[in-house]
């Protein structure tokens, strides 16, 4: 009983928000600034050495080699470390070796470690021990994921195109150590280790939001003020790098997207969360601030209605109040922030809001707008490719090409802007289901739980959910990040049912 209750709580005893601060620790006030200025010299290095290839393959040998022997002394620490990358090191590819992301190599190189671990002590049916339903479906999309490899590489798509659809899927084997680390660090209170670990991540999730932050509002300036401009090495560096986008959308005023930022919606429900719940602190309200900054220059209205969807499903009976008042401060909150930024940015030229509303207004009328339009002019061709293979798909690293409403001329890529439709479109009928059953599984097993986690879960896996519609969220690193802590979560406490019941 005792191990159900301490999963049951888990997020909140592991990223320590919304609760009382654990005694003073050594070192404890350093975390953050240590964690902040990794956020920015991995990126200062990644592009003032961009010209240096050697050196670049060096260092990712070096940092990979010391994350093997840190993770084979002491495997829970590798595992927190392997968090910090998916929280600091943007979209994993600042440095590569081999031509393979850094993010890939600390993936793979933990779970050979893991599994290593597992064998040894002959723990191979317990570590990988799922519910019977989610068995079922992974073992779908197992089969589906194979049937898009095979079906790709006969349709002659590009071997590249191919191997980086199916790479963040294989993230979802984090799982297994998840669900057996994740416990580990939650199910020991008054453990001064223990309180190292719940302060380790509180602090990993404030360097994220703050070097975002920083970082957009660093990269708004550089081209606001004419520091820098598009298609200079910063630009080049940020948008083949980074992955990011910089898009000027006049008034000196610049939209600044980076991977990284599908992190935002679900991080700021989950500081939303206590906050509705009674467990105010000032220090929260501080980093929501501090979260909405990047969430809005990314302008992205994808992004804003998931988090009103978010925000909506975090609706509780029993704090109803609370949810309004936080849910108002919320979004006026939002509007200050981006009324701010855009005033500043343009000399006081606007507040801002007839670029959103310009955003909005692309909903209903897709002509009006470009990106709108782009994803509009893409839908036909999709369907296209859907009714020449609507059972098995077409496979992994598929393109498509249609015509640029700017320009009137023919556009490949394979970005298809429409997440449900390309998983449709690739890994065919099976794919698509598969996904869907995923998503309706975490919800109906997220749903049961009364606890502030369930919501939290629950409100950011809609949000997911939502955002896919429009671009490859489940699917993306940073999704599969987020599957792999619900998943975890749900898998635990069936363990810990069957240890209950043992």
């Amino acid at each position: 009983m005792y191990k159900m209750q301490t999963k049951s709580f888990c997020m909140s005893k592991f990223f320590n928000f919304g609760t009382q601060p654990h005694p003073a620790l050594p070192y404890e006030g350093r975390k953050f600034f240590i964690f902040l200025c990794a956020y920015f010299f991995l990126r200062f290095l990644s592009f003032f050495t961009l010209t240096h290839p050697t050196f670049q393959t060096i260092l990712a040998a070096a940092l990979i080699l010391a994350f093997t022997v840190i993770t084979l002394k002491k495997s829970s620490l590798g595992f927190i470390i392997l968090i910090g990358e998916f929280l600091l090191d943007g979209n994993g590819h600042f440095f590569e070796l081999f031509g393979v992301a850094l993010r890939t190599w600390f993936v793979y190189t933990f779970l050979v470690l893991w599994f290593i671990d597992v064998i040894r002590q002959k723990k191979i049916r317990e570590a990988f021990k799922l519910p019977k339903t989610l068995l079922f479906i992974l073992a779908a999309l197992d089969i589906a994921f194979c049937i898009g490899i095979i079906n790709g590489i006969s349709q002659g798509h590009n071997i590249r195109n191919i191997i980086q659809d199916f790479i963040p899927y294989t993230f979802l084997l984090l799982i297994f150590p998840a669900r057996q680390y994740i416990g580990q660090l939650t199910s020991q209170s008054e453990s001064k280790s223990q309180s190292l670990y719940q302060l380790t991540s509180k602090h990993l999730l404030t360097s994220y939001l703050v070097g975002s932050a920083l970082f957009s509002l660093f990269t708004l300036t550089l081209f606001s003020t004419g520091i820098s401009v598009i298609q200079s090495p910063y630009y080049k560096w940020f948008r083949d790098v980074a992955g990011g986008k910089i898009t000027d959308v006049n008034d000196n005023f610049f939209r600044i997207v980076l991977p990284e930022h599908l992190l935002l919606v679900p991080i700021l429900l989950l500081l939303l969360s206590p906050i509705i719940h009674g467990r105010r602190q000032w220090g929260t309200w501080g980093l929501v601030g501090v979260g909405l900054i990047p969430l809005t220059l990314n302008v992205s209205r994808t992004y804003v209605i998931a988090f009103l969807i978010g925000i909506l499903f975090l609706y509780s009976r029993s704090y109803w109040k609370r949810w309004i008042k936080t849910s108002g401060i919320t979004i006026i909150a939002f509007i200050t922030v981006f009324s701010t930024a855009h005033f500043i940015a343009t000399r006081g030229a606007s507040f801002g809001w007839e670029l959103y509303g310009a955003r909005f207004a692309g909903i209903t009328q897709p002509s009006s707008e470009i990106s709108s339009a782009n994803r509009r002019a893409l839908l036909s061709p999709i369907f296209e490719k859907i009714k020449q293979n609507p059972v098995v798909g077409s496979g992994l690293g598929e393109t498509i090409t249609y015509i640029d409403p700017k320009t009137d001329l023919p556009m490949t890529t394979n970005q298809f802007d429409w997440g449900y439709l390309e998983i449709w479109t690739e890994l065919g009928l099976l794919g698509i289901i598969a996904t869907l059953s995923l998503i309706v599984y975490l919800l109906f097993n997220l749903s049961s739980r009364a606890l502030v986690e369930g919501s939290v879960l629950r409100a950011a896996t809609l949000a997911l959910a939502f955002m896919q519609i429009t671009t490859q969220a489940i699917w993306h690193v940073f999704g599969i990040l987020l599957l792999v802590y619900a998943l975890s979560t749900i898998a635990g406490d069936v363990k810990s049912k069957v240890e209950s019941s043992a």
